[in-house]
């Protein structure tokens, strides 16, 4: 059986104090989400200007974000609280930092909630 290993990358060079980010696994993974989301968000609003109302649904953000924080292994609410810092190494490397459109507004805070006695 073939299968895919993926191995979270750890962006050394842009832990403080050479850059912002911090050494939590969570930080580096919503670098990861913000520079992928933001590529995808740029290639939708392209192709809307380009071809219109042909264009496919944008990509499912919140998926993606769940996803990258499974990858990272770190909670998805732990990745909230660097928004700051990853916009700042954004602001540092020059890269657009990632719109509102893929951020805050577009995912819920994920509440894990105990399972409930069922009634009948």
């Amino acid at each position: 059986m073939n299968s895919i290993t993926f191995t979270p990358h750890m962006y050394v060079a842009y832990i403080q104090p050479q850059g912002f980010l911090t050494g939590d696994m969570a930080c580096h993974a919503l670098f990861y989400y913000s520079t992928v989301a933001t590529f995808a968000w740029e290639r939708v609003q392209t192709r809307l200007i380009m071809e219109g109302d042909k264009v496919p649904p944008p990509p499912n953000y919140h998926q993606l974000f769940l996803s990258i924080a499974k990858i990272y292994g770190v909670d998805p609410n732990a990745m909230e609280n660097y928004w700051e810092l990853v916009d700042r190494q954004c602001d540092k490397l020059g890269i657009t930092r990632a719109p509102n459109a893929v951020r805050h507004g577009s995912r819920p805070k994920i509440i894990i909630v105990p399972e409930q006695e069922t009634w009948h």
